[in-house]
């Protein structure tokens, strides 16, 4: 029974993905990200492939990713493309240039980001670039100050995509160069996730569909970078245990041979597909002693220097049961339960994908709705570590509204001076 819904899962992707394809022509569309980073890890993890894995999944993991997987092909089923009125592509462009102070803007906030993200480096281990000495500092990937861990989480997110538009859009090497810089200034601390996620947001937000050649590209990129996470996080586990708890020596029992394509799956195994048993885990131990934090825990970020007495990080975690000391997280289901409870969890669903699909339909030709369904994204290529939509991805998505209404508002009154100026012309 349970492998029939395992079944009708991958198929409602499947048939959400197809549907999706054939409407709008977009191979990069939401289905494509919540098939690789969400539902199949979920469903490849009901195999128990690694030896970590002891405990049966509970019946309700099974029926939230089913109702989750089903909310998206309704929403498959239910898309239409809009159709662009006549005379207004012009509208449909995020055209940051109109203010002659775009370079300075955003070269600022360039030059915040880096700063700030070298002095967070220094301010825990002395050092710059703690990943030239991580046998010395150790794992430090996740250890961050306050105020500049705000800062540096929203810009890391927004900036990458920021320089790649205006380099696509002026073909000036600066913004290449902020662009390169932005992406990799996490790697000074080992972080890879956050190199991986802006690269998969500027693919997102770059293309509809690839030819053969670009794919390939794209894939040898991919790979590439993972085999360079692969040794970054061997080398950073290494810093604090001399026993073996790799998550990748969980399915070498299954793959006994060592190669990149192993290593690889290993890798996605054990960073996706065990966040799910994780969570099993930890819904089973919270079933055993319930809690309720009333949305506080998907609101941890800013809030917490607007309230006392917010809950702890601590308080938040205190449900968490991990199969190990390397593969600890719970996915953003974890933090929906905490909150809400099993029926939260659908609420939160409901909502997100609501707002996912109804952005994304706008973003299929206006490029300002495409950069808002982009960070949306983040919550699904983040989905096995945190929920990240309201505590992150908010302000990021907010910041590109404020940037957008204020040069909406200059172009309206440029045109509006300019008619004004035709129409006095055509009097005289």
């Amino acid at each position: 029974m349970l492998n029939i819904i395992v079944f009708f899962i991958l198929v409602f992707q499947l048939v959400s993905y197809i549907l999706i394809v054939k409407k709008l022509k977009d191979y990069f569309n939401p289905v494509l990200f919540t098939s690789i980073f969400i539902f199949i890890p979920f469903c490849l993890s009901t195999f128990k492939l690694s030896v970590y894995q002891k405990i049966d999944y509970s019946p309700y993991v099974y029926l939230i990713l089913l109702s989750s997987s089903a909310i998206i092909l309704i929403h498959a089923m239910l898309i239409k493309p809009i159709e662009e009125r006549r005379g207004n592509s012009e509208s449909s462009k995020l055209d940051l240039s109109l203010r002659k102070n775009t370079f300075l803007v955003i070269f600022l906030l360039n030059i915040i980001y880096v700063v700030s993200y070298l002095m967070e480096n220094k301010m825990i281990t002395g050092l710059y670039l703690p990943l030239s000495s991580m046998d010395e500092v150790g794992d430090i990937h996740l250890e961050n100050i306050p105020i500049l861990r705000e800062i540096n989480t929203v810009l890391r997110f927004v900036l990458p995509l920021l320089n790649f538009y205006l380099y696509k859009k002026t073909s000036e090497k600066k913004y290449l160069f902020m662009l390169i810089l932005t992406i990799f200034v996490p790697l000074s601390r080992g972080s890879r996730s956050a190199i991986i996620n802006a690269i998969l947001m500027i693919a997102a937000f770059n293309f509809r569909k690839i030819k053969l050649k670009k794919a390939i590209l794209l894939a040898v990129l991919c790979i590439g970078i993972l085999i360079v996470a692969i040794s970054i996080g061997n080398e950073r586990r290494g810093t604090y245990t001399s026993k073996s708890y790799a998550y990748e020596i969980g399915v070498s029992q299954t793959f006994e041979a060592s190669n990149p394509v192993h290593d690889i799956f290993s890798w996605y195994y054990g960073y996706y597909s065990l966040s799910f048993y994780n969570f099993n885990s930890s819904l089973i131990n919270w079933e055993e002693n319930k809690v309720y934090f009333n949305g506080l825990a998907n609101l941890n970020g800013l809030l917490t220097y607007f309230f006392d007495n917010y809950p702890t990080q601590y308080e938040f975690n205190s449900r968490i049961i991990s199969v190990n000391g390397a593969a600890v997280v719970p996915t953003a289901y974890y933090y929906y339960l905490i909150d809400f409870g099993i029926v939260g969890i659908l609420i939160f669903e409901i909502i997100f994908y609501g707002l996912l699909f109804h952005y994304y339909r706008k973003s299929i030709n206006n490029q300002y709705f495409r950069l808002v369904y982009c960070f949306l994204l983040l919550q699904v290529l983040n989905f096995v570590f945190y929920s990240s939509f309201y505590s992150v991805c908010l302000y990021p998505i907010l910041i590109i509204v404020y940037i957008f209404k204020k040069v909406s508002h200059k172009r309206s009154r440029e045109n509006y001076n300019e008619r004004i100026s035709i129409s006095y012309n055509d009097g005289l």
